[in-house]
């Protein structure tokens, strides 16, 4: 009965926002209102689960929710849908077992079109956002959709979908040449342009970096370690076009200051990877 006043009275505030910049759309009314009859999300509960600075930017609310049992308790809707290739369930709050997502490995991947792009990673506008983890052998993705309800502010899970990987949406053609790339060391040889830009910070100062180049046995000394058989994507909504000539692979450390940056470029019909980013720390 507790979550259902609850639940009734963020209802209520959120109609009373409609007027206000931040404004609560129709399929936000229709999920509270299934929240309010079902009692599968404790707004309240939600709120308190984190401070309102960790929803303002979703890299910082996902560090909480992957590390963080109490808050996926709380920020995720129960029951809550799951589909594996069209065939849908749900899982209930009591069998939800906590979910690390990629917080227990040294380093996640996200893929963006250009270096302009991550710009998105620091965007306070997102409501919509998904974790990816792709299988590049097996061609599968495993995707959890998270939304912000405008309204609270916060951030949940609200379902995940397993599926075959979409040409039209998952930058297909570029992953079948980046699963080469990273398994064949002959094949890489011939993929990386000599000279390669790099990019490294600067000894003499904190803040700065310099640019120069490495010829193509240096790239193997300093190449970061790169994942073979499957990559995740924190798609914040980039889209990825087919025929698109460039691509970029961040490399973001799990607390461990790793920070690399790949862009590959098509050239001559083929990918080749035309800088390398270092600013690890």
């Amino acid at each position: 009965m507790k979550k259902l006043v609850w639940a009734f009275c963020a209802l209520v505030l959120l109609m009373a926002c409609n007027g206000s910049k931040t404004q609560v759309t129709e399929e936000e009314q229709i999920v509270i209102q299934d929240t309010v009859e079902s009692d599968t999300l404790d707004l309240a509960e939600a709120e308190e689960a984190l401070p309102a600075r960790a929803d303002e930017l979703f890299d910082d609310f996902i560090f909480n929710y992957s590390t963080d049992s109490a808050v996926q308790h709380v920020r995720t809707f129960f029951p809550l849908p799951y589909s594996i290739d069209g065939e849908k369930t749900v899982i209930k709050k009591k069998e939800w077992e906590h979910d690390p997502l990629f917080s227990n490995r040294d380093f996640y991947t996200v893929i963006f079109n250009s270096e302009d792009e991550l710009q998105l990673e620091k965007d306070t506008s997102l409501i919509q956002v998904r974790v990816e983890f792709l299988n590049l052998q097996k061609k599968k993705a495993k995707r959890y959709q998270f939304k912000r309800y405008q309204g609270v502010g916060v951030w949940c899970l609200y379902g995940i979908d397993e599926e075959d990987m979409n040409p039209e949406v998952d930058a297909y053609e570029f992953l079948d040449f980046y699963k080469q790339f990273a398994c064949d060391s002959v094949f890489q040889r011939q993929h990386v342009t000599d000279p390669l830009t790099f990019i490294t910070t600067d000894p003499d100062d904190d803040f700065g970096v310099i640019e120069t180049t490495l010829e193509l046995d240096q790239w193997f000394a300093f190449r970061p370690n790169l994942p073979e058989n499957e990559l995740t994507n924190v798609n914040y909504g980039q889209t990825y076009p087919v025929g698109i000539a460039t691509k970029t692979l961040c490399i973001h450390g799990c607390n461990n200051g790793i920070n690399n940056i790949l862009t590959f470029a098509r050239q001559g019909g083929r990918w080749m990877l035309v800088s390398f980013e270092d600013t690890s720390y």
